[in-house]
Order: structure tokens, then C-alpha cells, then sequence
């Protein structure tokens, strides 16, 4: 990847986490906006972008050096999507949180996995970007967890 590109990357996934942090500020104030609580918005931004970066996952096997996990990792992108989707449809709860924060990290797991493959386009400044984003995310779904947990009494 040419530094111009790399340099969008990076600004594209810290951007992607304004949207995580915006929702976790609304849901610690107990505001609302447009009628929404920060939760609301924090689960469906996380399982839009959860389904995301699953799809992104086909980009790296389809672009793979070798055949490694291929069917595996085109059927756990398809998993992570089916998983944010479900998400939508259950009561927000702590459940959905957790099953969102489970996506990312598993997700992330798969992607780094040898098996999935060593993609021709991924170098090592996109995995340390992709570690950054998700373990901020994860954290993220872990202070939603213990906003609605121990300042709400559990959703």
C-alpha cells in the first residue's frame, strides 16, 4: 500500500470510531439525540460496521497468496454479518453487546489467522491499525456494558 493510501486508511478508521465514541458520550450523559439514546445508535452503528469489515474479509482471501482457510474465512465473514444482523433485531440489551464486542474480536482473530491467507495488499501498518481500532472498540462495548450494567441497572 503507497503512503497515500495508507494515510487515508489511518484517517478513515480513526474517523469510524467518532461515531462509537459519540453514542458512549450520549449513553454516560443519559441524553438523547433526535429521539434516540446513545445506545440505540452505538448498537447500530457497531453492527453496520461489524457486517462492514466482515465484508472486507473477502477482499483479503480473494487477494490471498495461497488457498489457506478460504472457505473457512468466506463462511466467518458471512457469520459476523448474520451476527450484527440478529443483533438489530433482539431488544437492546447487554446481550447485543456482547455478541457485538465478540464479532470484532473474533473477527479480528480470523483476519490475522495464516490460515485466512497473507493478503497482497494488507501490510504490517494495516494490522496495527486494525488492532488499534478494534481493541478501542472493544473497550468501547465494554463501557457501554458497564454504563447499562451498574448506572442503569442492566437494559
Amino acid at each position: 500500500m503507497d503512503e497515500k493510501k495508507n494515510k487515508v486508511t489511518n484517517l478513515l478508521g480513526y474517523l469510524g470510531l467518532l461515531p462509537f465514541a459519540a453514542a458512549t458520550v450520549l449513553e454516560v450523559i443519559n441524553a438523547d439525540f433526535m429521539g434516540k439514546s446513545g445506545l440505540t445508535y452505538f448498537v447500530t452503528y457497531s453492527a453496520v460496521i461489524l457486517s462492514f469489515m466482515a465484508g472486507t474479509l473477502w477482499g483479503k482471501v480473494l487477494s490471498a497468496n495461497d488457498e489457506g482457510g478460504t472457505a473457512v474465512a468466506f463462511i466467518m465473514s458471512n457469520i459476523f454479518a448474520l451476527a450484527a444482523w440478529v443483533s438489530l433485531l433482539m431488544e437492546m440489551s447487554l446481550v447485543t453487546l456482547v455478541i457485538l464486542a465478540a464479532g470484532f474480536m473474533l473477527l479480528w482473530f480470523t483476519e490475522k489467522n495464516p490460515a485466512v491467507g497473507q493478503s497482497t495488499y494488507c501490510p504490517i501498518t494495516y494490522g496495527r491499525l486494525r488492532r488499534r481500532l478494534t481493541f478501542t472498540v472493544v473497550i468501547l462495548h465494554l463501557i457501554m456494558l458497564l454504563q447499562n450494567t451498574v448506572m442503569n441497572g442492566g437494559a
